[in-house]
């Protein structure tokens, strides 16, 4: 037997012990994410100074018809959002 282990670590718990703890703690699963999540967190986006600069910037290069700075910088908004929703 490994030193590191409890007693019955290689065995699992009897069906006794998993019936108690599904009772006791509930089932091991990932609560669902509330709808809207996504949109709320994009909009909150715009409260950071950062993201406000980067998407003037974005419309002043699309004035200057920069239209592929444009998108790029634009992007990057949008693209935080995606890295944070997922």
């Amino acid at each position: 037997m490994d030193a590191g282990r409890p007693a019955g670590a290689l065995r699992g718990l009897t069906a006794t012990e998993a019936r108690a703890r599904l009772a006791r703690l509930g089932r091991n699963a990932l609560a669902p994410e509330p709808s809207g999540a996504t949109l709320r967190l994009l909009l909150r986006q715009f409260g950071n100074p950062l993201v406000l600069v980067l998407l003037g910037a974005a419309v002043i290069a699309g004035l200057l018809q920069e239209f592929t700075d444009a998108a790029i910088v634009g992007a990057i908004p949008w693209s935080s959002v995606a890295c944070w929703a997922s």
